[in-house]
């Protein structure tokens, strides 16, 4: 037979847990980014409720797909204590050498993507084998890949754009998953990844 007092126990019971689960989601440095994120969300929605337009949260995450890509890279290296400012040449690089290739070469758009990603390996592993055996600080290694990078698409592109594209790229570019850009989901399979890597590695 229960008492008085055990059945307030077992009421507050599941209270208390929600409480214990909050408290320790509440700790975890990611609920000052997803607090902060939910504050300026409703910020702009008060000075602009268009802010949550299903057409306006599209753009937005299309949008920040590109960025998102290359911060997921950025936080694995700040992770470790160093850091890559080459990222954002290396992404125009691997979209104008393959351009190029699919235009200019004639190679296939498979191909062509392969090799310029390949390629984009390739000034990763320059950059972390100098930074690692040689010593070269990552600041300056990945200043100097910079430059180097910014003028190799320079001379793919001769100043000038790179056309016509393929169509097959306009076809992929223009699905629309749920009504999102495909980008975005390419970028949430990557997070997974990522995220997998960082909980299962040291």
């Amino acid at each position: 037979m229960q008492t008085q007092g055990d059945l307030k126990l077992a009421g507050a019971s599941p209270a208390g847990s929600l409480l214990s689960v909050v408290r320790s989601l509440l700790v975890r440095q990611e609920a000052a980014i997803i607090i902060a994120l939910a504050a300026f969300t409703i910020f702009f929605f008060v000075r602009n409720p268009v802010m949550l337009a299903p057409l306006t949260v599209a753009s937005i995450l299309r949008t920040m797909a590109y960025p998102g890509v290359v911060a997921m890279g950025m936080v694995m290296l700040m992770i470790s204590g160093e850091i890559d400012l080459s990222t954002g040449a290396v992404m125009s690089l691997s979209a104008v050498f393959s351009a190029w290739l699919m235009t200019v070469a004639g190679l296939p758009v498979w191909l062509s993507i392969l090799i310029a990603l390949a390629a984009a390996m390739a000034v990763g592993a320059i950059n972390a084998m100098v930074s690692v055996k040689i010593g070269v600080h990552s600041v300056i290694t990945t200043m100097g890949m910079l430059f180097a990078v910014r003028g190799a698409s320079y001379l793919f592109t001769n100043g000038v754009p790179i056309y016509p594209l393929p169509p097959v790229l306009a076809v992929v570019g223009d699905m629309r998953p749920l009504g999102l850009s495909i980008a975005f989901f390419l970028m949430l399979g990557l997070m997974v990844v990522v995220q997998l890597v960082l909980n299962r590695t040291r």
